[in-house]
């Protein structure tokens, strides 16, 4: 049986994020497919609805929490593929 660690909404990545940042993450988004990525959370741009949230990495690129699927090996409650 598959067991996996989850956050169970959008509010709860944030949490997760929040004291992630200054410190290096290893992400699975959905982005343009699934890609892997690695990088230090050097901001969090918060928003109304919290799946539009979202954080940047190595002050470049910036993703939203809805392209994540997992962070650390903490998968999104509602991802079943890997």
């Amino acid at each position: 049986m598959d067991q996996r660690t989850t956050f169970q909404n959008y509010t709860e990545l944030q949490e997760l994020l929040a004291r992630l940042q200054g410190t290096s993450a290893s992400f699975i988004l959905d982005h343009e497919g699934l890609t892997r990525i690695s990088g230090t959370i050097t901001a969090l741009t918060p928003a109304w609805d919290a799946r539009q949230s979202g954080f940047v990495l190595d002050d470049g690129p910036a993703f939203l929490l809805e392209q994540v699927i997992a962070v650390n090996g903490i998968f999104r409650w509602d991802y079943t593929e890997c």
